[in-house]
């Protein structure tokens, strides 16, 4: 009785342990998004800093047929924007200007263009590195 009364408080205490260890993992992880930091538009780093230059990315697609089809049937247009891509594409801009040896980018601006048959971002951003 004594033994499956430990080995519950065993089991119960691992998982405890680990789940909280999981968890921690996870929101460490969240903190660090991006390779660099990142600075909106019109927004600055407290700290000095040098320009090493602009950084530019483009992407651009097309609508699936089965987007089509269902424009076709339910007149609506596909907006092309996703959160999931934007941030995406953030992501490989900040380590462009990492592999330039930047620390950071500022002045990032972020657009969406959209056709009937296609969508596309751009985003700009100038690479610093501090001092």
């Amino acid at each position: 009785m004594l033994g499956k009364f430990i080995l519950k408080l065993v089991v119960i205490s691992f998982i405890l342990i680990f789940s909280g260890c999981a968890i921690g993992f996870r929101s460490g992880m969240m903190n660090a998004k991006y390779p660099t930091d990142v600075f909106w538009d019109k927004e600055e780093p407290k700290r000095p800093y040098e320009v090493l230059g602009d950084v530019k990315m483009q992407k651009e697609s097309y609508y699936a047929p089965e987007k089509k089809r269902k424009k076709q049937y339910y007149g609506d247009l596909p907006k092309g924007y996703s959160y999931d891509e934007k941030e995406v594409m953030i992501f490989f801009l900040s380590q462009k200007a990492k592999e330039m040896g930047a620390d950071a980018i500022m002045n990032l601006n972020y657009q969406v263009f959209v056709s009937q048959t296609k969508y596309g971002y751009d985003l700009k951003a100038v690479a610093i590195k501090y001092k």
